[in-house]
Formats: structure tokens, sequence, C-alpha cells
């Protein structure tokens, strides 16, 4: 089956114990969904975010679960779910999600009317992503999954985190569980060089790294690395001897030694990921606005860190909230702000939707 198939049914099943009670008590939506692999892992993941203090502010993830007597229901309501079961079987779980408004993360910011409102929210969501992830490294989860496609804003202007199926639980992560998680995992683009380098080997079934792969890997990576648009030549040939570098340390290794390698490396992915994300968002708000000298500048500086191709460089998580918090703290200027002008919108809108 397709890992994560679910459909939305419209039970309206509040927090009791019978179906479709209109009650007072928060409301959900309802998915039912194929006990797999991945459905397992998101309601695991879901229970460690439950331990996080008003985790219902940061991530869209499993409030209840349940497995769901099949009896009560009209078997051509499932059909298209049995179809794709695993190994035939039809074991269904009730998913629960609180109910909130929400709008995706790149269209609401397409929908800002204003330079001056682009800049607010820009700075304003990477510092609730930055608490978000901080929460998620407490409770030793990896959430992975980045992708503006899995970022949605709430009627508060606050984006949460969803979609905790390829999640990871750092101290449980094993050979195994990875091997099914390259595989599934279909967007590589906010995934740094040494996640492309698992996929390589992984899903080629390679045992041992070789010069050839190596230039693959590489010239892949650089070619499909949209953020280097934002930088000089010369930026990017530093950066793709940079990746050549690190491919090097693994050359004629074998792939469980490069596996067990990688993973030492696991605690800078989500870090990467939100870099990746906000280098595109203010890098492109920099290059439309003359920001020299300003905290949108800084922050550059700390996202390009933060997605270096050799791990040891980047910052960890902690270090770099530690940054962005001076960062913040000493910047007192802030009349940058009014002097945008807001004829540039239509540019700047343009230039996020590449």
């Amino acid at each position: 089956m397709k890992m994560g198939t679910y459909i939305n049914v419209a039970l309206n099943i509040g927090s009791h114990d019978g179906i479709g009670i209109v009650t007072n008590m928060p409301q959900y939506t309802t998915r039912v969904k194929v006990v797999s692999f991945f459905t397992e892992n998101e309601i695991q993941i879901s229970e460690c975010l439950q331990q996080i203090p008003h985790w219902q502010l940061y991530y869209d993830c499993i409030a209840e679960h349940e497995h769901m007597n099949i009896h009560l229901f009209q078997v051509s309501l499932f059909g298209s779910l049995i179809s794709k079961s695993e190994e035939g079987v039809f074991a269904p779980v009730v998913c629960k999600y609180l109910q909130y408004k929400s709008i995706d993360f790149d269209e609401f910011f397409l929908s800002l009317p204003s330079p001056k409102l682009v800049v607010y929210h820009a700075i304003d969501s990477y510092s609730h992503l930055l608490n978000s992830f901080n929460r998620l490294e407490q409770v030793g989860v990896c959430y992975y999954n980045f992708s503006p496609e899995y970022l949605s804003f709430d009627e508060y202007y606050k984006p949460k985190l969803t979609q905790f199926d390829k999640s990871i639980q750092t101290g449980k992560i094993n050979e195994q569980f990875l091997v099914s998680l390259i595989r599934e995992t279909k967007d590589f683009t906010h995934k740094p060089l040494e996640v492309h380098l698992l996929f390589y080997l992984i899903v080629n079934n390679v045992d041992l790294l070789t010069d050839d792969l190596i230039m693959i890997i590489c010239d892949t990576f650089i070619e499909n690395l949209a953020i280097l648009c934002l930088f000089s030549q010369q930026y990017k040939d530093l950066h793709k001897n940079e990746c050549l570098s690190f491919l090097g340390r693994y050359l004629n290794k074998g792939r469980a030694e490069v596996i067990a390698d990688v993973l030492k490396y696991i605690d800078t992915w989500d870090n990467y990921g939100l870099s990746m994300l906000y280098l595109h968002l203010i890098g492109n708000i920099t290059s439309v606005f003359f920001l020299k000298g300003t905290i949108m500048s800084k922050l550059i500086a700390l996202f390009t860190k933060n997605i270096s191709p050799t791990p040891e460089t980047r910052n960890k998580l902690q270090n770099t909230i530690l940054i962005y918090k001076k960062l913040y703290c000493d910047f007192n200027d802030w009349s940058f702000v009014e002097q945008i002008q807001d004829e540039a919108i239509d540019v700047l809108h343009e230039k996020l939707r590449c």
C-alpha cells in the first residue's frame, strides 16, 4: 500500500464513546487509516509530542486514536483502503486530530499584501518554529519530514508542524527503520547531503561507495540545490568542493559503516531543513529590497552556515537559538521596515513562487 493512505470520514466524533453525537467538547478531524509501519510510527511519535506542555500550539498530530470494530460500519465505506491494505489484512484505526483553521505555508506568505508584513511574519514564524523544534529535541524526536507542504499557519498566524508518520525517535532508530524511511521519502529538497547519500546507497542497494558514485551524488545534489541561485559563482564552487570533501571521507566504505556514521548527525537535520526554508524566504526578501546591515542579512549568514554540506560545520539547534536570541536582542534599529516600498510586493511574490 501507499504508506499513510487514509480517508476522511464524517463521523463527527468528539471525546466520547458514541458515534455521530454532537458535543461542546473539542472538535476533531477524523481519519481512518490502515495499520501499517508508518501509521504505528505516527501514533508513537504523537504520544511523545503529547508530553510537551501546550503541544497543540506547535504540532498537528494525532490527539487520540482507537482501533475500530469494522462491523459497526458498511464495508463499502472502506473499499479503497481494503484494496490497499498490507498483505490483504484490513486493520483500521481511527485517528483524531484537533480541528483548527489553517492556511498552507506558501499560500500564507503569498497572500500577505505588503513587504512589511512579510518581514514581520518571517521573523515571527521562524521564532515560533525554533521553539517547536527545541521542544521536539527535548523529547528525542527528529521531525525529518520537513517541507513547506507540511507546515500550516493557524488562525493566530503561527505555523504548525504536520505529518509525523515519518518522524524519528532518535533513541530508537536502527538500520531497518532507516531503510524503510528512506525508501518512502519522496521529497529531498530540505534534506542535507548525508541523507541524499543514504538514498543512493539504500535505493540502489550499493554496498561500497566509489569515486564514480561520489561524483554522481555530488553533481545531482548541486544541480537540484535551487537555493544556490542566491549566491555567487565563487560560493557555488566552494559549496561543491565541500560536498566532494564530505563524501570523500566515505570512499570505499561499506554501506553499514556509512549508515552508522551518518546517523551521528541526525541532530542537525531539522535545523538544516528549517534554515534552508528561511534562507529561501529571507534571502529573496533581501534580494528584492536593500537590507544590508539589518537583522535580515545577519540571519542569512546564520542560515548559510546551518546548510553546510559538512555536518560538523553546522550549528546545533541549541547554538542556533543562542545566536538568534543575541541577534534579535542586539538589533535595535527597525527603521528599515518602514522604508520598504510596497510597490515591489509583486516582485517578491514571484521570487517566492520559484
